[in-house]
Order: C-alpha cells, then structure tokens, then sequence
C-alpha cells in the first residue's frame, strides 16, 4: 500500500513479509489460505480474510466426499482477541452437489470442525476459551473476567456454552450421598447425589420422589453404602433401587437433629439458663464460688396431667365404642370425638382401655427434679466452680 499507513483508520497488513505470521494466527494453516488482513485502529478490530483450500467434502448426510461445487460464501465467526485488538475471521466456504442416489440432502455446506461448528457464529478456540471461564467462575463472575481479557459476553451466553457441553463420565461410587436441594425454596424441588469418597457432585434429579431416585440407582448399580436424611420416601426409592445396599443416616443430619431437639429442650429452661450465665459473670474474680439456681419442682404438676390424659383417653375410647355398637361409621365417630380416623381404626382394633393403670415410681421426672441426685432438697441445682 501506499502512503502513510498511520493516516488510515482500516488497511490491510498483508505483505509478503507478515503473511507468514499472520497464516499462524489461523486455526487450521493447513487447510485454509489467508486472503487479507485488515486492522481499524479505531475500532480496535483485526479481520482476518480466510479461504477454504478443500476440493473434497464429505456430505453430513449419506457420507460420500463430492468434487463439484456449487457456489461459495462467507462466515463470520469472532476469534480469540490479539493483544488488545478483537480478532474476527470471515472465512469463505463452498457449497457442493451431493451426487449419491436417494440422499435428501442435494446441495450441502463442507464443514470445517478445526475452525467451527455448524451454524456457530464464535471459533472453536474461543467457544473452549469460554467453557473454561464459565466453568471455573460461572456466569455473572465469568463475564465480569471476560470484559478483562478482551472477549465481552454476559453472563447468560456463559451460562448457555455451559448447557451445551456434555455431562462428564463418572464411576459409579460405593458411598453414595442423597439429599434435596430447591430449584425454587418452598415450591419445586430436586434431589442432589455426591460421591462421598471423592466429594464430587454426580447427578441433580428433576424432583425428589421415590420412583425417580429407584430408576436411577437401578441404572448405576454398584453402590454399597447409601447415605440419607431420616426421608421415607428416600428410604423407599433406596429399596426399590438398591435393595442390597446399607443405609446409613448421614452425620450432617445427625447433628442436625441433635441441634433442634437440644433447642426445644433448652427453651424451657431460658430463664434458668440467664440466671446460671449472670451468676457465672459475677463470680469470675472469686477462687471457688457456689451457685445455687431455683427450679421448679414439676414432679406433682406432670403426675397430675399425665393422669388427666390417661382419663380423657378412657373417656373418648368409651365413647368411640358406645357409638361404633350404634352402627356409627368411623369417619362420623372421628369427627363427634375429635380424632382422626386412623385413630378410631386402631383403637377399635385395641383391647379397651384400663380405668386405672400401674404407672411408674419416675412417672414425670427426670434428673432435673429436686428429689433425683445433683439437687438439695430445697430444690436447688449447685453448680461448683473450680479454682482458678
């Protein structure tokens, strides 16, 4: 070209001595001619002009190559960036005839897999170079990153490359980890399975039921230990699927329901607790200081409403069987009495309810009362600081 390059927005860089180079910026050299280069400084755009050099392809329908051509045209795909110039390839492809008898495709495009894939509109390269961001820091993360390193796409593309690619092969686990998850908290939820000795996600199922989990274990046979929630509806996807397998309660949940039981069982006793916790602070100077916490002596209340239940289910028990002699059904009994149905089913079922009953010498105590050991009789709880 002539005149001062620097003066013009767009010229081309092809000269004998870059088209060396600039042939190495393609995909595939070997296949592929570069035409013309041209960079707009402005824009900050670098087009590379790529001709398909292939004389022979292969129909993507029946398989036979062909040799005739029936006409060309152009691609445009986006690149990887070069340095800080957004790198776009427009690569001209022909059209051949397919000649082989009883084909439905007659005319069909030659495919260049090295470069792009069928009606893709981004390289290989790149599509690769966005998997790995996508991967690694996902979508909102990932297209924040790929601002940074020259190739602008949002978050939803990311997310989109990602749905494309195939789930990776796994080796079936030997423990196995089932859980739930929420697509949506409170409406629509699936069911997540881990491998517990590699700590690897496998698969997510579509929803939690049973039948869903049993196919899928059915499929993967294999696994020895499974791992659930107290879920009945685990349990039985997990005998339908994996009848020989153990089960096992996962520790998570263990803890888990060791916490709530310890929190209701605790909030009776707040005001003890507050009580204990400000008696402990103002005591932290002394050597060895004894604390001494009332509480309330609940052995006779917890006699007396035990008692008073064992009487209101003599009474409702003596009714459901008056009614049930007088041809009443079990569904009108449950409403007259105020029970479930199944209820009535079972005592119906059941000898008739003793009037009195042996009841136990520890009826409604526990270590906690004044009269069990670690009290004073006074119905005091002593706590023994330590010396310091």
């Amino acid at each position: 070209m002539k005149g001062n390059q620097e003066d013009l927005p767009i010229f081309n860089l092809i000269t004998t001595q870059t088209r060396p180079f600039f042939q190495q910026l393609l995909p595939d050299s070997s296949k592929h001619q570069l035409e013309h280069c041209e960079l707009d400084t402005e824009e900050q755009q670098l087009t590379l002009s790529v001709l398909s050099t292939q004389h022979l392809a292969k129909c993507p329908v029946c398989g036979p190559r062909s040799a005739r051509t029936h006409s060309r045209y152009q691609r445009t795909l986006a690149d990887l960036p070069c340095v800080h110039f957004k790198l776009t390839l427009t690569v001209q492809v022909s059209k051949f005839f397919c000649d082989t008898p009883g084909c439905i495709r007659r005319i069909f495009t030659e495919r260049i897999p090295d470069i792009a894939a069928p009606w893709a509109r981004e390289t290989v390269r790149l599509v690769q170079r966005l998997e790995a961001i996508g991967l690694a820091l996902g979508g909102a993360a990932g297209a924040r990153l790929s601002h940074q390193v020259g190739t602008e796409v949002c978050g939803s593309t990311l997310l989109n490359v990602l749905a494309k690619l195939p789930l990776p092969e796994f080796e079936v686990p030997k423990i196995l980890g089932v859980d739930d998850f929420a697509f949506r908290k409170g409406q629509q939820y699936g069911t997540l399975l881990v491998d517990l000795e590699r700590h690897r996600p496998l698969a997510l199922l579509a929803d939690r039921k049973a039948e869903t989990l049993a196919q899928w274990l059915a499929q993967h046979p294999g696994v020895e230990v499974l791992s659930r929630d107290r879920s009945a509806t685990y349990r039985r996807g997990m005998n339908e699927g994996a009848p020989n397998a153990e089960q096992v309660a996962d520790r998570f949940h263990l803890m888990q329901n060791l916490q709530e039981t310890l929190e209701k069982l605790l909030n009776g006793y707040s005001s003890q607790l507050k009580a204990v916790e400000e008696q402990w602070r103002q005591a932290k100077t002394s050597p060895e200081t004894v604390v001494v916490i009332a509480l309330p002596t609940a052995t006779v209340d917890a006699q007396a409403q035990a008692l008073a239940n064992h009487q209101r289910r003599v009474e409702q028990d003596q009714e459901m069987r008056r009614l049930h002699q007088q041809q009443w059904t079990q569904r009108a009994i449950a409403e007259a009495v105020g029970v479930s149905e199944r209820t009535v089913q079972r005592r119906l079922k059941s000898p008739e309810v003793a009037k009195t009953s042996a009841r136990r010498a520890t009826l409604g105590r526990s270590i906690l009362d004044p009269t069990s050991q670690g009290f004073s009789r006074a119905g005091m709880m002593v706590f023994k600081r330590p010396h310091c």
